[in-house]
């Protein structure tokens, strides 16, 4: 299994005035989506992770090598953040 971005629940401009929708679709479709290739990547090596729900691998990051663990906090964090977005 494959991490992929999330969409975001709501249309790029929507923070208007803001943040701009430029603004918005940069962060989310190159920034956000280099830390989930990062993190697939940081994965492919670590089966045993690389399966698992996003939910589930967030409280085993301490098993993780210290080499792979900045991808995979970041990912985990911009993954968690983006779905939960809009649920407040």
């Amino acid at each position: 299994m494959s991490y992929t971005l999330p969409s975001l629940p709501y249309a790029y401009d929507a923070l208007e005035p803001h943040f701009d929708k430029q603004t918005m679709e940069i962060h989310h479709t190159k920034h956000h989506q280099t830390y989930v290739n990062n993190a697939n990547a940081a994965l492919e090596s670590l089966p045993e992770f690389a399966n698992l729900p996003v939910e589930e691998l967030i409280t085993k990051l301490d098993q993780l090598p210290a080499d792979k663990k900045p991808y995979c906090a970041t990912t985990l964090a911009v993954t968690l953040t983006t779905a939960c977005s809009g649920k407040v």
